[in-house]
């Protein structure tokens, strides 16, 4: 069955308003709502196609559009205060969306035991986040294999030690399935290929295209940089 409705100007106006707001075409909007009000239940069918039918729910192309003019007039510095504010709200929407469709894709990769990055190429889902997307876990310290005692008592180990610890990377821009620097064999300190958090924070920089040479803020009554006057890339990690 199919059924024509007509809005007058200002609620027709007010739904396109709230569609694009939420990222939803007009006429997915109205449907949602008028399924809520007469409480449609749809017709049951299996987990797996009740994802795959979310999983293939997209953002309204204007969305899409809208977000792409405004982060061009952000890279050229022209955003006015008011689509800074609209820039923002998309944002949110679009990775509430992002990480919505990964929770879905996570369900059923579980139901049909399949990997996950197997199963998003799988269904065309391979982002193109994928290509300049890094993950970094650092701890604040690493920890000695002894501790602090009183005289003729072994300690049960675990004191804070800042002279090794260790940090994992992982995505665009970084070599895979290696491992760069070791410390002595107690673990006290970093031997081989010691890494400064200086030479972190420029190789970081990097990865993002940014010359950690180049940047400075001023503070106290100089330009500084983030990694004051060291700091060195670390090549041999870099794709």
């Amino acid at each position: 069955m199919s059924l024509t409705i007509e809005l007058d100007d200002q609620l027709a106006q007010a739904v396109r308003e709230i569609a694009h707001r939420e990222g939803l075409e007009p006429r997915a909007l109205v449907e949602n709502a008028v399924r809520a009000r007469v409480g449609y239940v749809k017709a049951p069918g299996t987990r797996e196609d009740e994802l795959l039918a979310a999983i293939g729910e997209r953002l309204a192309v204007p969305v899409w559009t809208r977000y792409r003019e405004l982060s061009t007039k952000r890279g050229e510095e022209t955003l006015t205060p008011q689509e800074h504010e609209e820039l923002v709200r998309l944002s949110d929407a679009i990775e509430v969306w992002h990480a919505r469709r990964v929770e879905l894709v996570t369900d059923l990769a579980r139901i049909r035991s399949e990997p996950f990055p197997k199963l998003m190429e799988r269904l065309g889902l391979a982002s193109p986040l994928y290509a300049y997307t890094r993950v970094i876990f650092k701890t604040e310290f690493g920890r000695t294999p002894y501790s602090q005692s009183d005289k003729e008592k072994v300690g049960t180990g675990r004191d804070q030690n800042p002279e090794t610890f260790t940090a994992w990377v992982a995505g665009a821009g970084l070599k895979h399935g290696i491992s760069y620097g070791a410390s002595d064999e107690v673990g006290w300190k970093a031997t081989v290929n010691p890494v400064s958090v200086y030479d972190f924070h420029a190789t970081k920089l990097h990865l993002l295209g940014i010359d950690h040479r180049r940047l400075t803020y001023y503070h106290n009554g100089i330009q500084r940089r983030l990694t004051d006057v060291h700091g060195t890339v670390i090549q041999d990690i870099l794709a």
